[in-house]
């Protein structure tokens, strides 16, 4: 919300009722404060919380991508062909599941941002 929103909400609850309007409306924008701060201080921790829970694995699968492409590279000269094209699609599976992580990340960040975004 922004603040000619916050304000109309405040002009519309203290006169609608004489007295209990200004008290409504008092309590709205403590309200309304309260989930500014939080939206602040949650979006923040949110975004590390998001950026800790992810990086282990995609690390994981990244140095395990790069073991098997290397050990790809090097067994495919001495071993037979269809052991290499099975750690060739080793590979490429580890890979599209670093890419699908990598996707997901990124939406959970994008969903977080515009839940903090809704709440001002």
């Amino acid at each position: 919300m922004d603040a000619s929103a916050v304000k109309a909400t405040k002009f519309a609850l203290s006169g609608s009722v004489p007295v209990v309007g200004g008290i409504l409306s008092g309590a709205a924008d403590t309200v309304l404060s309260g989930a500014v701060v939080l939206k602040n201080s949650l979006g923040l921790f949110g975004m590390l919380c998001v950026a800790a829970i992810c990086l282990v694995p995609f690390l994981r699968l990244s140095i395990s991508y790069l073991i098997f492409r290397a050990g790809t590279a090097l067994l495919s000269t001495i071993c037979p062909p269809t052991l290499a094209r099975l750690l060739d699609g080793i590979t490429n599976s580890i890979g599209l599941i670093l890419g699908m992580l990598g996707s997901c990340s990124a939406i959970v960040f994008f969903e977080l941002v515009c839940a903090v975004v809704m709440v001002t």
